[in-house]
C-alpha cells in the first residue's frame, strides 16, 4: 500500500466517522457509505494528483522553452 493509498484510507476514515457522529451512517448502511465515501476520495486525489503533475509537467517545458529563448 502506497503513502497516497494510505491518505485516501485515513481522509475516508475521518468523514465516515464524521457521518457516524452526526447520525447519517448506521450499522446497516455503513458498507454502502464507507464504499461509496472511499470512491469519491479516490477519484478526487487522484484526479487533483493527476492534474498537478500536468501542470507541474507543463510549467517545466514553459521554463525551459523561456530559457532557450531568453539565451
Amino acid at each position: 500500500m502506497d503513502k497516497l493509498e494510505k491518505e485516501v484510507i485515513q481522509v475516508t476514515k475521518e468523514l465516515v466517522v464524521k457521518f457516524i457522529e452526526a447520525g447519517r451512517v448506521s450499522p446497516a448502511n455503513f458498507n454502502e457509505v464507507f464504499r461509496q465515501t472511499y470512491s469519491v476520495v479516490s477519484d478526487t486525489i487522484l484526479h487533483s494528483t493527476k492534474d498537478n503533475s500536468l501542470k507541474n509537467d507543463a510549467k517545466v517545458k514553459a521554463d525551459s522553452s523561456n530559457e532557450t529563448h531568453t539565451k
